[in-house]
């Protein structure tokens, strides 16, 4: 079933699994006007969970610093936008990645 709230997700999924290690990761980034954290969950039932969450959280760090950059006063961005382009970015890592066997 697909709704509006997986739409704006950048990933989503359910496990009942025990993990044999933590896959999550986290970041953060100190700006001249803000500061922000970033934590992925890494999805354990996903075939690469680390890669995945690192490569998520280089992608908001990356556009925390650019955002930092633009100095327009009243620039507001745009969160559904960077959360869309994130989910992109990290399929196009899969698919291009990714063995023909571990996407079924």
């Amino acid at each position: 079933m697909k709704s509006d709230f997986y739409d704006k997700s950048v990933l989503a999924t359910a496990t009942n699994t025990s993990k044999s290690e933590n896959q999550d990761n986290g970041g953060e980034f100190e700006g001249t006007h803000f500061n922000s954290i970033f934590i992925a969950d890494g999805l354990g039932s996903f075939v690469y969970p680390r890669i995945a969450s690192e490569r998520v959280i280089d992608f908001f760090k990356s556009r925390a610093k650019e955002l930092n950059d633009v100095n327009a006063k009243g620039h507001h961005p745009k969160f559904n936008e960077v959360f869309k382009q994130a989910k992109e970015k990290l399929i196009g890592y899969a698919n291009e990645n990714m063995k023909e066997e571990d996407k079924e």
